[in-house]
């Protein structure tokens, strides 16, 4: 695996399979059609302005308390199998290349937490962007392709935004496998302890 921290994130995440695979993503689809009325008219940005910021600093939050659960011992155990191109000693046989680069549990988790978090950024800077050009673009004088070239932008935009919401819910349902792992891992614990 390369050392490139996008293309970590990416192949930890599942890269493009997953995202078509995902459920999220046809909902983010089919939600953001619904919501057609919200988003082809000026203004739909004004929704996306005042909730997303909101939405990253609890998410940033959340990632802080999600890197202080459990023990050192616990995050060993989720991280196990991570094994960065370079630092096993299959890497350095192979001159770099790794035979077990399957990322761990940890490092699934932070790449759906970048993920979402990368997708709240990008909605953001959309909306000021579509924000700081809505003087620029008179409907009344544009063509029908311009017109189109806008809405599609805005249809991006918005499903950006809805993606982003509804990604908290596969973040929420990853953090929950998180804690069936947790007692996984104690009750491992304990039953090792009884037995000695």
């Amino acid at each position: 695996m390369k050392n490139n921290i996008i293309g970590r994130y990416w192949k930890a995440y599942g890269g493009f399979k997953a995202l078509l695979k995902s459920p999220y993503f046809y909902a983010s689809i089919i939600i953001t059609g619904i919501l057609f009325p919200a988003w082809s008219k000026f203004g739909w940005w004004d929704d996306v302005l005042s909730i997303m910021p909101n939405l990253l600093g609890f998410s940033l939050g959340g990632f802080a308390l999600w890197m202080s659960i459990g023990s050192e011992k616990f995050r060993d155990f989720l991280a196990e199998q991570d094994k960065p191109c370079g630092e096993c000693n299959e890497c350095r046989k192979a001159f770099g290349e790794c035979s077990n680069d399957e990322p761990s549990a940890f490092t699934m988790i932070n790449a759906i937490f970048l993920h979402f978090m990368i997708l709240q950024v990008l909605a953001i800077l959309l909306a000021m962007i579509s924000k700081a050009y809505v003087g620029y673009f008179d409907l009344v004088f544009m063509n029908n392709t311009a017109k189109m070239i806008l809405a599609s932008s805005y249809c991006v935009s918005y499903f950006i935004f809805i993606y982003a919401l509804i990604s908290s819910l596969a973040l929420s349902i990853g953090l929950f496998r998180v804690t069936t792992l947790y007692e996984h891992f104690v009750n491992e614990k304990i039953d090792n302890t009884d037995e000695q």
